[in-house]
């Protein structure tokens, strides 16, 4: 992994958190609905990297999930977000895409598997 300069680190908009979570993304490419899966490997309030042996291509609007321990306080056990992706890294290991996203409060329903239609997302 390259090292961050701290003029690079002080131009993040949020602090990212190293999480290895699973995630489920979705994207349309031309006419062709498409659902992946892989992990996180940081998440911040802006955004997030995925790895994935499969990535959307950079720009492509984006829906994901991200699934949480389960724990007994919460009534749900995935965060959900829609986005954009911003980068896409395919020689470097481990492969994925960096996303900036926004995540959604419980109120709005962004299931992939239910809502194929990624209509609305910037």
């Amino acid at each position: 992994m390259r090292a961050m300069t701290f003029a690079a680190a002080e131009r993040r908009k949020a602090s990212r958190y190293r999480l290895r979570l699973p995630v489920l993304f979705s994207w349309i490419q031309g006419e062709q609905f498409h659902t992946e899966g892989g992990f996180t490997r940081d998440v911040s309030a802006k955004g997030l990297f995925v790895t994935s042996r499969v990535a959307p291509p950079s720009e492509a609007p984006i829906r994901l999930e991200v699934v949480l321990p389960l724990l007994a306080e919460m009534s749900q056990n995935a965060m959900r977000a829609t986005g954009r992706v911003v980068r896409t890294f395919s020689a470097s290991q481990p492969q994925g895409f960096a996303i900036a996203a926004e995540f959604c409060g419980d109120e709005t329903d962004h299931t992939i598997v239910e809502n194929p239609v990624l209509q609305g997302v910037s």
